[in-house]
Order: structure tokens, then C-alpha cells, then sequence
């Protein structure tokens, strides 16, 4: 799997689907989730992708919208969260009638940290190994 589909398929968002929610389980989205983050690590399947394409990854999170910017190709995709879960979740859905991308995230102050599963499985920790098919990304809040 290429990395771009890599990234996208963690994120659940490209320039090429439309991304719809689910609206169960949605809760407010905290603000400081809100804001504009920028990718620092991602680790696939147990493997550390190299650092230049990470550079050119950033992503603002909005009220219900997610705009992902990679190599100045612009998506937008829609999310829902469940914060009252330890830990928070996140799910995603590619197309209408598809299975979620279930995934749980984590915000510690300018730190967001997302993990993710393809298979409908929600990963139970921040961990992505090579017996695992989840993706590990770490974004570090953007500083205007």
C-alpha cells in the first residue's frame, strides 16, 4: 500500500471520497481539538513511515469537518467522535453502507494522536505492530 493511501485510509479522507458521518454515539467535539495540526510521526502495520512525506501533511479540524492538505491537494471529510469513552473514540465511514474506520484518539495539550483500524476492529490501544492492522499518527498543533 502506497503511503498516500496509507495516510488516507488512516485518516479515512482523500481528495478522491466524500466521507459521511455516523450520528450515533456523537458528542460535542472538544475545542482543543479545533485548530490546525500538522503530521510529526506515522507508524503503519509496525513500520515508521520516513519523515519527509510527513512534512507536507496537515490537517484543520473543524466543528464536524476534517480538511486534510497533502502535498497541497486539499480533501475534506466528515467525523464523529465519542468523548466519553476511555479512550475518546473516533469513527469514520469512506461511503454510505460501508463499515466505519473505528479508531480512538487522545489530546494532550498540543499533541493529537490518532489510531485506527480498516477491518471494523476499534484498536484498544495507542500501538500499531506488524501483527496489527491499525496505523499509529501523531500531529503536533500548528502555531500561528
Amino acid at each position: 500500500m502506497s503511503l498516500k493511501r496509507g495516510v488516507v485510509v488512516c485518516l479515512a479522507m482523500s481528495g478522491l471520497l466524500t466521507f459521511l458521518p455516523t450520528t450515533a454515539g456523537q458528542d460535542e467535539v472538544p475545542p482543543g481539538l479545533k485548530g490546525d495540526w500538522s503530521a510529526v510521526a506515522i507508524t503503519r502495520h509496525g513500520k515508521p513511515i520516513i519523515p519527509g512525506p510527513i512534512d507536507r501533511i496537515t490537517m484543520t479540524i473543524g466543528k464536524d469537518e476534517l480538511v486534510l492538505v497533502e502535498n497541497g491537494k486539499r480533501s475534506k471529510a466528515k467525523y464523529v467522535v465519542a468523548t466519553g469513552k476511555s479512550p475518546a473514540h473516533i469513527d469514520m465511514i469512506l461511503k454510505a453502507g460501508e463499515k466505519p474506520f473505528k479508531g480512538i484518539y487522545e489530546l494532550k495539550g498540543d499533541v493529537f494522536t490518532i489510531c485506527y483500524s480498516p477491518d471494523g476492529e476499534r484498536p484498544e490501544a495507542f500501538r500499531s505492530t506488524e501483527d496489527e492492522k491499525t496505523t499509529l499518527i501523531e500531529f503536533r498543533r500548528e502555531k500561528n
